[in-house]
């Protein structure tokens, strides 16, 4: 028996499977909205939800000619997430440009150095 075949006979969530065919497919901003918090949840795989988030405002944002700021920090803002979850985490560099992961690893490196010291 091999078991379940699809991903959502696996437990993953059809936000989730819907917003990475849409951003693999180029669909950034249509992907964000498949990825929204409220339709996806929480769950084990809130990683990826936040990995794909983060890539597709730091598509939207390159797009834009590095102009749109807000994208830039929301893509930041996700990674961040990212990060929490899990402070080891890598993206695949065969599903991922390599632009998005030097990003990945230094804009995430960048806003801790620019954020304001915590009080404690």
């Amino acid at each position: 028996a091999f078991g379940p075949v699809t991903l959502s006979d696996r437990g993953v969530r059809a936000a989730l499977i819907d917003g990475a065919r849409l951003f693999f497919a180029g669909e950034h901003g249509q992907a964000l909205s498949a990825l929204e918090p409220s339709t996806v949840g929480d769950g084990p795989l809130q990683l990826h939800v936040h990995l794909l988030r983060s890539a597709a405002q730091y598509a939207l944002y390159i797009r834009s000619g590095e102009k749109d700021q807000s994208r830039r920090a929301q893509a930041i803002a996700e990674i961040e997430k990212v990060k929490g979850l899990n402070p080891d985490f890598e993206p695949d560099a065969r599903a991922f440009a390599p632009r998005f992961i030097a990003f990945f690893r230094t804009g995430h490196a960048l806003a801790a150095q620019a954020a304001p010291p915590r009080e404690r």
